[in-house]
């Protein structure tokens, strides 16, 4: 029989840094093809294996001796359900997820969200509600940058920062508005979202 101690002990084997394979219902592209698509067909086709960090994983037992809740804290492209799966595995039997809730992105967790009560009231006070998307790529090392470097990226050109590693960028401009996303292509940096010029502060 499955216990707290079992579970739990078993889910603390499964911490750290690790390849996951996506599932083939997930909006991978393979060759071209989402995966979900390629399963709706029946296809089930080889998937490369993505590195993921699970970086706190618990449960505990509901009213249901057969449900069981859980808790974990994950880097961005983890598969949940496919963790899920693997404990299961490993436990040497079946399991099903019934529901999935994200409480936390980065910084920004769920407490924080406005209720639809306390929204219409700021609203009709005239309070502003919305951050800044800078607000929103706090977990991306930032870049600032001059008028020049912006111009060129929003042309859709590659450019070269002072930047060491790969990965994604923010860029701002000299007043710390988010500019765009820029991503390691080689030597240059390709944009991946570049912001509208009159949206930076809403």
């Amino acid at each position: 029989a499955l216990d707290n101690t079992l579970l739990n002990d078993t889910a603390q084997t499964m911490l750290g840094a690790q390849l996951q394979t996506p599932p083939m219902v997930s909006a991978r592209r393979v060759d071209g093809q989402r995966l979900y698509n390629l399963a709706r067909q029946g296809l089930d086709v080889e998937r490369e294996a993505r590195p993921v960090t699970i970086e706190r994983f618990t449960l505990r037992a509901g009213d249901d001796p057969a449900h069981w809740r859980f808790e974990v804290t994950c880097s961005v492209g983890t598969y949940v359900r496919v963790l899920l799966s693997d404990l299961a595995e490993r436990l040497g039997t079946l399991g099903h997820l019934s529901a999935l809730r994200r409480e936390a992105s980065g910084s920004h967790e769920v407490r924080d969200a406005w209720t639809l009560e306390a929204l219409g009231v700021a609203l009709d006070e005239g309070s502003s509600v919305l951050r800044p998307p800078v607000a929103f790529v706090e977990e991306l090392p930032q870049l600032r940058v001059d008028a020049e470097t912006i111009a060129r990226l929003r042309q859709g050109q590659r450019v070269e920062l002072d930047v060491t590693g790969g990965g994604e960028v923010a860029i701002l401009n000299d007043e710390g508005d988010l500019v765009a996303i820029v991503v390691a292509r080689g030597a240059l940096f390709k944009p991946e979202v570049v912001m509208p010029a009159d949206s930076t502060k809403r």
